[in-house]
């Protein structure tokens, strides 16, 4: 019979059992596109940060577009800010969806670091791939953010 000793976490670690009851906080992302989003329908966010480990969740759904500019990058803040690295930028680290209610179609893509403090949508394959559902970049959101569309996104990253 092979006896295991328990297993102690190193010194510093955080334990399963804090893991475990550490709740969900609660932000409000703000959505932009050149100019930001002046209401919304729904505007929820979640995040949990395990030491400098951040990981984020949201949905928007717009109801007044305000003063976005079509054929710009949909771009969404972050609850806390970014550790500051020199090779930050383009980072992926989550995924999102933006559904385009007028058009009718989904566009998938990438989260991608954006700054000190905010996320910004990038495609996830190459639309030739996938003629059905067209992908932020590759088939190019080119429209601008309206009434009824929905951003979804989860990710993770290092907080400063």
């Amino acid at each position: 019979m092979l006896i295991v000793p328990p297993q102690v976490p190193p010194a510093g670690s955080i334990a399963y059992t804090a893991l475990a009851a550490t709740p969900a906080s609660d932000y409000l992302p703000g959505v932009a596109q050149s100019g930001a989003v002046s209401t919304y329908t729904t505007q929820v966010g979640h995040y949990i940060q395990f030491g400098k480990l951040v990981f984020f969740w949201g949905k928007a759904v717009v109801n007044n577009a305000g003063a976005v500019v079509a054929g710009n990058p949909v771009v969404v803040n972050l609850p806390t800010g970014v550790a500051a690295r020199v090779d930050q930028t383009n980072y992926v680290v989550g995924t999102a969806s933006l559904y385009d209610l007028s058009a009718t179609i989904m566009y998938k893509g990438h989260v991608v670091l954006f700054g000190a403090s905010s996320v910004v949508f990038f495609p996830s394959t190459d639309a030739s791939v996938d003629a059905t559902n067209f992908h932020l970049g590759a088939k190019a959101f080119t429209a601008a953010l309206a009434t009824g569309d929905i951003i979804v996104f989860s990710g993770m990253y290092e907080a400063a």
